[in-house]
């Protein structure tokens, strides 16, 4: 039988198999669409796109399963034709949509983008005043946070990985962009600002369905508008 490491309790039993399998009822490209709920940040989908998404889940689970169970196969084999399953199921549900669909939520993702870019912006400027940056390390962070988004969105965007290799790679690029971080900042920097995380972090008390706030007042993730 072949080796297949964590995915021994099979793509739906809970194991890596089950994190790889690139959404589902739980997850992936129907429900973070709204599919299943009949609209979610402002699109609505009919009962129609419903129905035929629900479909489109149930064959892929179907397939996934019987592609499991080609004991034969190897493991390289294995995932190419599970990123193959994937991408027949990202396409079948992309062609559900209508092309105001399709527009709304290419809108959806450049605002998100855009806010990303600004909150980016911001978090650099309190940078410069709490670490008294210099003008060169701010150019320097600026540039390193480009390139880290662009590799980022690259990884998000590449359909021939799978959703644990994509947490793969962004894990090691996280870790590559704490790397590039140190050796912008000086050691008492670095410092200061491990203490402004961990009080940042600290500052925050969960209030109910209300979200995270702040002890002093402050704006928190969760009082951000709803995305229309």
């Amino acid at each position: 039988m072949m080796h297949r490491g964590g995915w021994a309790r099979g793509p739906q039993g809970g194991g890596q198999g089950a994190r790889w399998n690139n959404g589902g009822p739980r997850g992936g490209f129907a429900q973070g669409h709204g599919f299943a709920q009949g609209h979610r940040g402002g699109i609505h989908y009919t009962p129609d796109q419903r129905k035929q998404m629900m479909a489109i889940e149930t064959d892929y689970r179907h397939k996934q399963a019987d592609l499991y169970k080609q004991d034969n196969l190897t493991l390289g084999a294995y995932k190419a034709q599970l990123v193959a399953l994937n991408k027949e199921k990202k396409d079948k549900l992309k062609a559900l949509l209508t092309p105001q669909q399709q527009q709304q939520i290419a809108q959806r993702k450049t605002r998100a983008s855009e806010n990303a870019q600004v909150m980016e912006a911001a978090r650099l400027e309190r940078m410069k005043i709490h670490l008294q940056l210099s003008d060169d390390q701010a150019a320097k962070i600026k540039a390193q946070d480009l390139t880290f988004r662009t590799q980022l969105q690259s990884i998000r965007d590449n359909d021939d990985l799978l959703p644990e290799q994509k947490r793969d790679q962004m894990q090691s690029l996280f870790a590559k962009q704490k790397d590039a971080m140190a050796s912008i900042l000086t050691p008492d920097q670095q410092t200061k600002l491990k203490t402004e995380r961990a009080r940042f972090a600290g500052g925050f008390r969960r209030d109910g369905a209300h979200g995270f706030h702040r002890p002093d007042g402050g704006p928190s993730a969760g009082d951000a508008p709803a995305d229309n």
